[in-house]
């Protein structure tokens, strides 16, 4: 009776175990971003994420509705000019922007450098380094004085030749079709944009 009964506790104990580590195993598993819906999008990227700049820091959250909230820093100290012989202005301002993430269809891949070219080894070898971009993501909301705010970027996935890396946020200037004027983070006209986000 006592031996039925401990290996009935070590057989639960071997299935619960296997059960815990197939889910770890399947919350730790990347997706293909070519497969994600916009709400397992929004999903992924509820959370709150922070960006340090080299003159502007940001704050942000989101919410599973889609909801944002950012707070954005920008902070440019006095600078003495030598050309001129006198110190030139700086100009700090802060901005809460609250409101509402859209996704637009993207669908495109490009190579993974600035100048969309392709990756070469150190041999001269061309490789695998592609960006998969799933979305465009358009950020609208306003500020604590009232002003329209609208912030925009691209939802895309790294692959080269080993890897499938996770889902990563970053700004873009434009989206076609949407419509929208994207800001570009003009200081003068005291502009904000979307911060550099890791979802997963």
């Amino acid at each position: 009776m006592i031996t039925k009964r401990i290996i009935f506790i070590i057989v639960i104990f071997i299935m619960t175990n296997n059960c815990l580590f197939s889910q770890m195993r399947k919350n730790g598993k990347l997706v293909n971003i070519k497969n994600a819906t916009p709400q397992m999008i929004v999903n992924a990227l509820a959370g709150e994420y922070q960006e340090k700049g080299y003159r502007s820091n940001s704050s942000i959250k989101f919410d599973k509705q889609g909801n944002f909230k950012l707070l954005y820093v920008y902070d440019k100290p006095d600078e003495y000019s030598k050309l001129i012989g006198a110190t030139i202005p700086g100009m700090y301002y802060k901005r809460i922007v609250s409101g509402k993430l859209s996704l637009f269809d993207a669908g495109f891949t490009r190579y993974n450098n600035i100048g969309n070219v392709q990756p070469k080894n150190k041999y001269g070898e061309p490789v695998t380094d592609n960006l998969y971009v799933r979305y465009y993501i358009v950020l609208n909301g306003t500020d604590e004085s009232g002003n329209s705010h609208t912030m925009c970027g691209q939802v895309y996935q790294r692959f080269d030749d080993q890897y499938m890396y996770g889902w990563v946020v970053s700004f873009t200037r434009d989206v076609p079709n949407c419509g929208c004027s994207c800001e570009s983070g003009d200081s003068k006209n005291r502009e904000v944009t979307l911060p550099y986000i890791e979802i997963r």
